[in-house]
């Protein structure tokens, strides 16, 4: 039994040993598929079957590797057979070869879909009304890739690529472990950009406003673009600060999830570290807070007066009406928003030299009245006041 079979236009197949009979018929034939039943090694397995495969292996790419052209070709499917030459393919639309050992392409003028993954190309022909294209894998890798102005799908993982053509129609990208530092605009990218691995490490993504999967770990991000209808989210091993709004994401549905780990300035509130099963505090919890800090020592409005005030209220035991003042309409400037806040005053909760408790409750039984909000202060005595806002 013929351990390889071609098929043509759907309806004849040939053994191995009857293809040069049918020679005339197969160069002639609309679409071509070579089959192969390759031995398994298991408790069943038959040496001379192995034998008989490899020989019928070597017939079959040869006869193919004879043919100059295959004028009526649509469709071509020769994969994981060694090829080495491509007959010319003038109208076919679909070509899948991966696998072999083809180390170039004849021209694809007509071709729709193109799957090459696993060959050893250094270049692709031209490819204008490429709709669908593969190529991961090439050794030792592609360099470059022909303008794809129709793809809409392209994956090309594991080359050497340092730039990718302008792919205005692309809905899904994957380009893994190649050379990128970026990546094209992508206005029509509805299913997914995976990106990670980078050697040289991106820097910066498009806008990808319908992206629904976003994996783009292993680089050198430190923001990612508005993700509105992001499902899935790997972002791990960059140097991100802030994670974007997610309203697309329910993590308590099949196949959406957030993976952000080791990005070390990173933070996010508990709230988001509820809803998506991240660690709290988040890896950038002291660096947030203490950005918050800067901001009330820089504020403009308050500028110098303001630093020159603060270091007055560390030294003496009290401040006037007036210096009091001045501190609340600084802070209060900051326009935090709620939730902020919250994190702002647990924060200060746990700061060196704070008497958080004890200071509320002497306001308390002062009678004066101090907002929950960290950001907004009424009017305490000032011994509480610095005890309460200033000693940290």
């Amino acid at each position: 039994m013929s351990k390889i079979l071609v098929n043509i236009d759907r309806n004849k197949s040939f053994p191995i040993d009857e293809l040069e009979e049918n020679r005339e018929t197969i160069i002639n034939a609309k679409a071509i598929q070579v089959d192969q039943i390759r031995p398994r090694f298991d408790s069943d397995y038959d040496s001379d079957d192995d034998d008989d495969y490899q020989k019928e292996l070597v017939i079959c790419r040869e006869f193919f590797e004879s043919i100059e052209s295959l004028p009526n070709c649509d469709n071509f499917i020769y994969e994981r057979l060694g090829l080495r030459r491509l007959p010319q393919l003038p109208i076919c639309r679909g070509v899948n070869i991966g696998q072999n050992e083809l180390e170039e392409l004849p021209e694809l003028p007509e071709c729709i879909g193109l799957d090459c993954k696993n060959n050893r190309l250094r270049m692709l022909p031209d490819l204008t009304k490429c709709k669908y294209l593969e190529c991961n894998n090439q050794y030792p890798g592609l360099e470059v890739l022909p303008e794809l102005p129709n793809c809409e799908s392209l994956r090309c993982n594991n080359n050497k690529l340092q730039n990718l053509p302008n792919l205005p129609l692309c809905k899904s990208l994957i380009c893994n472990n190649n050379l990128l530092k970026k990546i094209p605009n992508l206005p029509n990218c509805s299913y997914d950009l995976i990106c990670s691995n980078q050697t040289e490490g991106l820097e910066e993504l498009p806008k990808i406003l319908t992206c629904r999967v976003l994996k783009c770990k292993n680089n050198k991000l430190k923001v990612l673009p508005e993700l509105p209808k992001c499902e899935i989210l790997e972002c791990q091993n960059n140097k991100l600060k802030v994670l974007p709004e997610l309203p697309s994401c329910q993590p308590h549905l099949d196949n959406h999830y957030v993976e952000c780990e080791n990005n070390p300035d990173l933070y996010y509130p508990r709230s988001v570290a509820t809803k998506f099963r991240l660690s709290y505090p988040s890896p950038g919890n002291k660096r947030h807070y203490k950005e918050i800090f800067n901001r009330i020592l820089n504020k403009k409005k308050a500028n110098n007066a303001f630093k020159a005030l603060l270091e007055e209220i560390r030294m003496k035991p009290s401040i006037s009406l007036a210096d009091e003042r001045i501190f609340r309409d600084a802070i209060a400037n900051l326009d935090l928003g709620e939730e902020q806040e919250k994190e702002l005053k647990s924060y200060i909760k746990q700061l060196p030299g704070i008497e958080y408790e004890k200071a509320m409750k002497e306001a308390g039984n002062l009678g004066m009245r101090v907002d929950p909000r960290i950001t907004r202060i009424r009017r305490t005595a000032s011994s509480n006041f610095r005890k309460y806002y200033i000693n940290y």
